[in-house]
């Protein structure tokens, strides 16, 4: 259900992914992740399990940075 969703940071998603703040940025750019609000405010959080796909299909570390 979705109550047993777990939800991280951006800090979190980044060292889970190993990437920087600036590509988990363009990975949401991108579609390829979702930024979630828990509640009123302006903190982001990420669904570990969503972090976790997108491991398993890993997108190219630099899209765009050339």
């Amino acid at each position: 259900s979705n109550q047993d969703e777990e939800y991280i940071t951006s800090e979190e998603a980044c060292n889970l992914l190993n990437v920087s703040s600036r590509t988990l940025e363009r990975y949401v750019k991108y579609g390829l992740l979702q930024k979630h609000r828990r509640r009123i405010g302006r903190e982001v959080f990420y669904k570990r399990s969503e972090v976790e796909d997108l491991l398993r299909i890993r997108p190219v570390e630099d899209i765009g940075d050339q």
